[in-house]
């Protein structure tokens, strides 16, 4: 315990704890990388309607957050920890909204997917308004020197809290039949996510922002453009910046692993033990994910990024290339370690590199502009990947996400530490 609070405010320590492990037990039992698919599957067998899933999640996430932060600017007083309570509460309460919906349209396919994918938007969106507000209120209340590594061991906790929640998924999934069961999980979710925003307002700011050449634009796109063009002009962020957006493809593999699964795999099952099947998958990457916290708090401690990537590349590859070359059930199980290792891995070394080369007062401003442009790239690998698949199954567009991933390895081979 004395390990993971080192140099950190033990009060705030104990808050950001709390909110990651509402979170990520919310996100555990309605997980974008499996649950979402598994339930607009059941609904059609679309590729473009499953590659509209991680469109949604970047598009709502990242469009308010440049405007948020353009918005702030023009303020003389922030207070990122209370915006961050407000935005995050909204976020966490439209997953009950989801549920709410999912039960009214039982009687129509078409009403309820219309219903699930504008309540899933309005769900991204209020996330969009949390995220540069959650990085500043990082930012102030945690100290710098053992960020990373804090952050890595407050996801481990999270995860593990997460891990024992998704347990419970054969029993809920199991309490009514389709689409009920899927109803009742996002309510309880809900429910448990939206507890965890309630401390966020008591965390305490540890180090203010410097304010001194605050830079007030003069209207939003010549900001989006002249901090666009700041961005790609950092010497010491381009080679990464690089790699970030390219490894943007991995939405593909979001999109179309567990649909793979469900198909090639589960399929094969009797009906009783599909349900406790992809719970298990569900799980296994929660556990994986888990565990890779640590590890990969600990390299970009350690190692710092440069390493980090290579590991998150490879790990890329072998998600898609494993499951794809034996496709059963036990191999799907163990493609979930490099999957958990990757989404951990990405989400650590994007965060920690930008906060790294960023004064305080700057950081979720670049934050905001990097995910704009990566929720560009995100969306065209999406539609790539619905193509792709449309014409060579999900396999194809698989295949795809491992030679890109290997082309990177080249990339990241290049990058000056």
């Amino acid at each position: 315990m004395k390990s993971l609070f080192k140099n950190q405010p033990v009060g705030n320590a104990f808050i950001h704890i709390f909110d990651a492990t509402s979170f990520f037990i919310g996100m555990s039992l309605c997980s974008f990388g499996v649950i979402v698919p598994a339930y607009v599957k059941s609904y059609t067998k679309s590729v473009f309607l499953l590659a509209l899933i991680p469109i949604i999640i970047e598009v709502g996430k990242n469009v308010p957050q440049i405007l948020m932060v353009f918005l702030e600017l023009k303020k003389k007083k922030r207070n990122p920890v209370f915006k961050y309570f407000l935005f995050e509460t909204l976020h966490r309460i439209s997953f009950i909204l989801i549920g709410i919906g999912i039960l009214i349209f039982v009687g129509s396919k078409t009403s309820a997917l219309l219903a699930f994918y504008a309540l899933f938007a309005l769900s991204n969106l209020s996330w969009g308004l949390s995220i540069p507000n959650w990085a500043d209120a990082v930012s102030v209340t945690l100290k710098d020197s053992t960020r990373a590594d804090f952050m890595g061991k407050r996801d481990f906790l999270a995860r593990v809290a997460g891990i024992l929640a998704s347990l419970a998924l054969p029993f809920i999934l199991g309490i009514g039949d389709f689409p009920y069961n899927y109803g009742y999980l996002f309510l309880i979710s809900g429910f448990i996510f939206t507890i965890g925003a309630v401390p966020i307002k008591w965390l305490k700011t540890q180090q203010p922002f410097k304010e001194k050449n605050r830079i007030v634009p003069e209207s939003f796109l010549k900001f989006v453009a002249r901090g666009v063009k700041r961005l790609v002009a950092n010497r010491k962020l381009r080679g990464y910046l690089i790699i970030f957006w390219v490894l943007a493809a991995a939405r593909i593999t979001h999109s179309f692993f567990t649909p793979y699964v469900l198909d090639r795999i589960i399929s094969q099952y009797t009906e009783n033990l599909r349900g406790v099947l992809l719970s298990g998958l569900n799980t296994s990457l929660l556990v994986f994910m888990a565990l890779n916290s640590v590890v990969a708090g600990w390299v970009i401690h350690r190692f710092k990024h440069k390493t980090a990537l290579f590991i998150t590349a490879i790990a890329l590859a072998l998600t898609n290339s494993l499951v794809l070359i034996f496709p059963n059930y036990p191999v799907a199980i163990i493609s979930t370690v490099f999957y958990g290792l990757f989404m951990v891995s990405i989400f650590l070394v994007v965060f920690n590199t930008i906060l790294d080369f960023t004064p305080h007062s700057r950081r979720s401003l670049r934050l905001s502009f990097f995910n704009i442009i990566d929720m560009l790239a995100v969306v065209g690998f999406s539609l790539l990947g619905g193509w792709i698949a449309s014409m060579f199954n999900y396999e194809g567009a698989m295949w795809f996400v491992v030679g890109v991933s290997l082309i990177s390895l080249v990339f990241i081979a290049r990058i000056k530490e």
